[in-house]
């Protein structure tokens, strides 16, 4: 089997890849190509145009994909889904019995361990218009030469040209840390991006910048399982659909309260639908946030219970 290292759109060892799969295509007519427990679409990647040449030359060699993405429709002779929903699984862990008691003091939560380019134009639009009734943490250090090469910038120019020099100038902001007070207060020892969880009871809504959000995917994170667990609602970026896979699933998410329209389309036209949905939220004053959290109130229980029992 052909370990494929990803992220989103993105196969790292690009070459070292190619030269693995071929040879195993070529010696056992059958090779297994695995996206190592990840939910990246396969078809948008360089794989597809290179698989094609392969059985182009051998016609009859098998291809098998094993995934964690629920809808990839690669052109595989077969596919495999495998620990689709382990990520929220996890998540019932950290589940406490303990409830939250809204005390809201910022209308949006954003946080970001790893850049991309969404996450990118999403935190520099709440970072230049939304400051001060945003808590954010945004990890993305252009003076670390670690990781300049992973940031996004290109991407950003690529999506969405208009948004490079806010972008920019956000990034000499970056990296946005939150107080000690939450990142200290673990649920565990390992609890890892969970430690985040303090700090919802004051969040109205969580804007979640899911890690894989182009093509046909569907693969849930502890991004999404966060807000569900602290009982606030959510505004995604993910793929295409992924909120009416959610509601497969048996979540219900929030068209009553706001419009939903964003998971009609994917790319930049979604980023830009979630950025105008920001500014509509922005608007609503202090006893509106309070009503809807009310009238929420059963939807949110709902959604814990479902992750509860997945």
């Amino acid at each position: 089997m052909i370990t494929v290292f990803n992220s989103d759109r993105i196969i790292f060892d690009l070459g070292e890849t190619f030269a693995d799969i071929a040879v195993e295509f070529f010696e056992t007519n059958n090779v297994k190509i695995s996206t190592n427990n990840e939910g990246i679409s396969l078809r948008d990647t360089e794989i597809l145009k290179f698989i094609t040449r392969l059985k182009a030359a051998k016609p009859a060699a098998q291809v098998t994909i094993v995934t964690a993405n629920k809808k990839e429709d690669f052109p595989a002779d077969n596919i495999t889904v495998i620990n689709n929903l382990h990520h929220l699984k996890k998540a019932q862990f950290y589940i406490s019995d303990v409830e939250f008691i809204p005390s809201i003091k910022n209308k949006f939560g954003f946080f970001s361990r790893r850049a991309s380019w969404d996450r990118l134009i999403i935190g520099a639009f709440l970072n230049q218009f939304h400051k001060s009734e945003t808590l954010m943490s945004f990890h993305a250090d252009i003076t670390d030469a670690n990781n300049t090469h992973t940031i996004g910038i290109q991407d950003v120019l690529f999506f969405d040209s208009a948004s490079f020099f806010s972008v920019t100038s956000f990034l000499k902001e970056c990296p946005v840390l939150l107080d000690r007070e939450y990142s200290s207060r673990m649920i565990s020892p390992e609890s890892g991006a969970y430690e985040l969880l303090s700090a919802y009871p004051r969040l109205f809504v969580d804007i979640v910048a899911e890690s894989y959000i182009t093509g046909e995917s569907f693969f849930c994170t502890e991004k999404t399982a966060r807000p569900i667990i602290g009982l606030t609602p959510f505004i995604v970026n993910g793929p295409k659909h992924y909120l009416q896979n959610l509601k497969e699933l048996g979540f219900k998410t929030f068209s009553r309260w706001w419009s939903e329209q964003y998971d009609e389309v994917d790319g930049s036209l979604r980023v830009n639908r979630i950025t105008q949905l920001i500014d509509d939220i922005s608007q609503w004053d202090c006893n509106k946030k309070e009503q809807v959290l009310i009238d929420m109130h059963e939807t949110l229980i709902h959604n814990l219970n479902t992750l509860k029992n997945l």
